[in-house]
């Protein structure tokens, strides 16, 4: 599902695009054969960033138990360092470290990055997974040994990758 841009809305703003995404996957997932009790979300950079601002932070258009799932892939989470023009911190639902601040904790949580990654999105990746089992919640972390930012969601794609395989396990698809 797609987002809003910087030129058109600064974070945390664009996450009511994924929940807007998700309202309409809820309602129209029956209809489809899908089961709304089966609802994942996955994310890569910074849609691991709005993945984990709707998963851990649902605003009033969603219910707190939607999202099951998380997989975050080479995902920033502090907010405190980033420019104006990238961060509305005048929103309600602004915060500077979703990883201090998580309201609800879906059933799983995985993360990956990749040990080439860009500064700072390893050592996030880790604190995310962190702080989801200190909230009391279950989380993976996943390191893609010799990847950089574009290419940690390689274990994700691939389907015998470590990360793709941990995420059939989490929705419990597949042997």
């Amino acid at each position: 599902m797609g987002y809003r841009l910087l030129d058109e809305a600064r974070f945390p703003l664009c996450a009511e695009d994924v929940e807007s995404g998700l309202v309409h996957l809820r309602d129209d997932i029956e209809r489809r054969g899908g089961d709304p009790e089966r609802i994942y979300l996955a994310g890569a950079s910074s849609g691991a960033m709005l993945a984990a601002q709707v998963g851990f932070r649902p605003e009033s258009m969603l219910p707190p138990d939607l999202v099951k799932g998380l997989v975050l892939i080479s995902g920033f989470y502090g907010f405190s360092n980033r420019p104006d023009e990238m961060v509305d911190r005048s929103s309600p639902r602004y915060v500077d470290d979703p990883c201090e601040s998580m309201v609800v904790l879906p059933l799983h949580v995985i993360t990956a990055a990749g040990d080439n990654d860009m500064p700072g999105y390893l050592p996030d990746s880790e604190r995310m997974a962190n702080a989801v089992v200190a909230a009391g919640g279950s989380a993976e972390h996943f390191l893609v040994v010799s990847a950089d930012h574009f290419e940690s969601t390689r274990t994700f794609i691939a389907p015998d990758g470590d990360v793709a395989r941990a995420t059939s396990r989490m929705m419990r698809i597949g042997g």
